[in-house]
């Protein structure tokens, strides 16, 4: 019994909330440690690291059939 592509909304909305708590973590740390710069370096790549994380589970999403 596979979810309703509607049913995984909460799914999504929980992924992006630890995102942007992860995004906003990595930039106090290393801002604080290393300055600035280095906080926003870190920010970026963490936001990256999240959205290539995203595009490979809607792959997989997509090729289990659920959407």
């Amino acid at each position: 019994m596979s979810p309703a592509p509607a049913e995984m909304w909460l799914s999504f909305v929980l992924f992006g909330l630890f995102t942007l708590l992860s995004v906003g973590g990595a930039w106090w740390v290393a801002s604080h440690l290393r300055g600035r710069r280095a906080g926003i370096l870190a920010a970026v790549l963490t936001a990256l690291f999240f959205g290539a994380l995203f595009l490979g589970l809607l792959a997989l999403i997509r090729q289990g059939g659920l959407m």
